[in-house]
């Protein structure tokens, strides 16, 4: 059913077989129900009457409205149409006396090709209304038709875009998330810790989480939820009795789906800005709920005192400003971002109607 729509415009030129068909059907089917005009007549003036009607259709719906009338020649438009209806007109009658009567009724006199052209009244207003229906059902239906594959096209064109500057927006977390963790790893290797080992491990499951399973549209809430205690767990071994570190979670459906990696980027810069700058005694809390459908998702970190605070604000702004281009690609109007940055503590809270 995703491939309907595609493939029918792929095939949307077969329309035009059909709408040629009615149009040349209407005269023999009429001449069935009782018209004067016998069926073998009606077959031979309408077989030539098409020319004059196709001419005229393609001549407006290829060229006067895409060339001339979309590009706001309002006056070349007019005149084109008249001219040009009026050489399709004279056409259209050559055919109709000098090719149709001649085969249906050759007994009947033929004006001369000079006769016509110069009999302007006749051939214009006679003529050119045969082929006005047909013409204005086959532009309507042509711009239709370009318009909708134009949508399609630029619903496509925006849908790509948005994808690669997503996978941008990713690729700038990775190499920071990559950068914090390994450089708290090498604190511990300096301290010879024999957490040392089980940082590694840690650090393994999350790298496996970020470069495989941070490329997926979504993951569940089970999965992030472990990457940020891994997180959580390789910080505290970092800072170890120095931290108070508080998670909270309170979660109805854990199989829920969620868009990878968002979750770590305000836990990461709590960290980042927060307890990395502290003097002493730095905290952060972390509150993870979802219930019905909706997700909360609030984290406080306690800021240094020895910064000025828009030194702060600026470090703090990189990540805030990746998160909220995320959001807006990922969940557009199915978002809230809440910032409240007081002299004590930033505190960061997203819900998400997931």
């Amino acid at each position: 059913m995703d491939n309907f729509l595609p493939n029918l415009l792929e095939k949307a030129n077969r329309w035009q077989w059909w709408f040629w068909l009615v149009i040349f059907l209407q005269a023999p089917v009429a001449s069935l129900l009782g018209s004067d005009q016998g069926l073998f007549e009606a077959i031979i003036f309408r077989s030539f009457g098409m020319v004059g009607k196709m001419l005229a259709a393609y001549f407006v719906a290829y060229y006067l409205i895409p060339q001339v009338l979309f590009k706001r020649r309002y006056f070349s438009f007019i005149a084109l149409l008249l001219s040009g209806f009026y050489v399709i007109a004279i056409i259209a009658r050559i055919l109709n006396v000098h090719v149709a009567e001649a085969i249906v009724y050759p007994e009947y006199p033929k004006e001369s090709l000079v006769e016509i052209i110069i009999d302007v009244e006749y051939t214009f207003f006679a003529y050119i209304d045969r082929f006005l229906t047909a013409t204005f059902w086959f532009t309507l239906i042509k711009v239709g038709i370009d318009q909708y594959r134009a949508q399609i096209q630029l619903t496509k064109v925006n849908e790509e875009k948005a994808v690669a500057e997503l996978n941008l927006l990713k690729a700038q977390i990775h190499p920071h998330f990559l950068f914090n963790t390994l450089n708290n790893l090498y604190t511990l290797c300096l301290e010879k810790s024999d957490q040392a080992a089980d940082v590694v491990v840690k650090l393994s499951d999350m790298l496996d989480y970020v470069l495989y399973k941070g490329n997926q549209p979504t993951v569940t809430i089970k999965q992030e939820v472990e990457l940020i205690e891994n997180y959580l767990g390789l910080e505290s071994i970092r800072y170890g009795n120095g931290l108070k570190l508080e998670f909270r979670k309170e979660i109805s459906d854990m199989n829920a789906r969620i868009a990878p990696l968002l979750l770590l980027v305000p836990v990461e810069n709590a960290f980042k800005h927060g307890a990395s700058s502290a003097i002493s005694e730095p905290e952060i809390y972390v509150d993870l709920t979802h219930q019905a459908g909706v997700l909360d998702f609030e984290v406080r970190n306690s800021k240094p005192q020895s910064l000025p605070i828009d030194v702060v604000e600026k470090k703090q702004g990189i990540g805030l400003s990746n998160l909220r281009s995320q959001l807006e690609l990922l969940y557009p109007e199915q978002h809230t971002l809440d910032i409240l940055d007081s002299p004590d503590y930033y505190q960061l809270k997203l819900q998400i109607n997931l």
